[in-house]
């Protein structure tokens, strides 16, 4: 993983990992959505997907800090989060 290494919404929407504990993960977004819904996430240049059952959705001055849960997601993505988180 690089310094180019992205995360976006699918739909549009840039996104910034800001926490990973186990299979909890806290983002922060430009955009909002709702609690209950299932959002994807995109990472990297490949654009390789992350499916997260949002939780909580609150706004968090001009961004949202989205908090929720990694579904089917493996050891290798999930060592690739954490490496973004590092970056």
């Amino acid at each position: 993983m690089t310094s180019a290494e992205t995360l976006a919404i699918a739909g549009g929407g840039g996104a910034r990992l800001l926490a990973l504990t186990g299979d909890r993960a806290s983002v922060e977004s430009d955009t909002s959505t709702p609690p209950g819904s299932t959002i994807a996430l995109l990472v990297g240049p490949d654009e390789q997907r992350y499916a997260l059952k949002v939780s909580a959705c609150r706004l968090s001055g001009e961004r949202y800090r989205i908090d929720g849960r990694l579904v089917n997601v493996s050891r290798d993505q999930r060592a690739r989060l954490e490496r973004l988180l590092a970056i």
